[in-house]
This record gives structure tokens, C-alpha cells and sequence, in this order.
């Protein structure tokens, strides 16, 4: 009877470590879904200033002039139009 016992209790050990992964994936699942980064989730007071050419969004205007001086060798006041299709 003692091996028997044994094999139970490890059974019973092997369940309540299921029970705990599924509570901390059931856990997980809810937080990641509640930050899904839905439209809702966007701050939209803040203006936003997109790249023509790759479509990276800043914050401010300077930001993107950087952006775009940087990463695709446009001067600001240059449009990032003529310089996409040269």
C-alpha cells in the first residue's frame, strides 16, 4: 500500500501544479488582452506627425524633420514625395 501511496500523492502533486500554470496563464491572457493596444489605448490630444516614406510617427514636427534628415537624407522643407519616387 505504500507505493501506492506514494504514486497519489505525487498524482495530487502533478494537479495542483496544473491548476497553478493554467491560473497563471489564464492570468497572463487577461492582462495581455486588456493592453492590446486597441484605438482606445492611443493618446490622441497630441498631434501626430507621420513619415511619408516609412509611415514613423513622432510627436513633434522636429522629431519626424530628424527622422527624415537622418534616415531617408531629406532637409526639411524638401518633400519627401519627389525624394520617394527619385
Amino acid at each position: 500500500k505504500t507505493p501506492n501511496c506514494g504514486a497519489n500523492g505525487a498524482s495530487e502533486q502533478v494537479q495542483k501544479e496544473e491548476v497553478e500554470l493554467q491560473t497563471l496563464l489564464t492570468n497572463s491572457q487577461e492582462s495581455h488582452n486588456s493592453h492590446d493596444g486597441s484605438e482606445e489605448d492611443v493618446d490622441t490630444s497630441e498631434p501626430m506627425y507621420g513619415c511619408d516614406i516609412c509611415g514613423a510617427a513622432y510627436t513633434m514636427e522636429t522629431l519626424l524633420q530628424n527622422h527624415q534628415l537622418r534616415d531617408h537624407n531629406i532637409r526639411p522643407g524638401e518633400s519627401a514625395i519627389v525624394k520617394k519616387k527619385a
